[in-house]
C-alpha cells in the first residue's frame, strides 16, 4: 500500500516538471488552439477576447456595486445573462457561416 504522503509527491511531480518542459506546453497549446479556431472569422482572437469582455463586464458591476450597492447581484446577473446571450448569437452566427460555406462549396 502506498502512503499518503508518497500519493502527493506523486500527484504534484507532474505539475513541478512544467516549468522545465515550458517549450512543449507552448507548443502543444498553441496547436490546441489552432485546432479549435480553425476556420473561425476571428481566430485565436476569440479566445483572447471572451476573457476580456467578460473582465469589463465584472468591472462595471463591480463599479455599480459601489453606486447601487443593493442592487449588485442583480446587475451582475443581468450582465452576465446579456454575454451568454451575446456568446451564444455571435457563435450561432459563425457556425452558420461555416456551415453554409461547407454546403456551397
Amino acid at each position: 500500500m502506498i502512503s499518503a504522503q508518497t500519493a502527493r509527491r506523486a500527484v504534484w511531480r507532474p505539475l513541478w516538471q512544467l516549468p522545465r518542459r515550458f517549450d512543449l506546453v507552448l507548443s502543444l497549446t498553441r496547436r490546441e488552439l489552432a485546432a479549435r479556431y480553425k476556420g473561425s472569422a476571428l481566430g485565436i482572437a476569440w479566445a483572447i477576447l471572451t476573457p476580456v469582455v467578460m473582465i469589463v463586464i465584472f468591472t462595471i458591476g463591480h463599479l455599480q456595486s459601489k453606486v447601487w450597492p443593493e442592487q449588485f447581484s442583480m446587475g451582475l446577473c443581468a450582465l452576465s445573462f446579456l454575454w451568454a446571450i451575446t456568446v451564444e448569437r455571435v457563435s450561432g452566427i459563425f457556425a452558420a457561416i461555416v456551415k453554409r460555406d461547407r454546403l456551397a462549396g
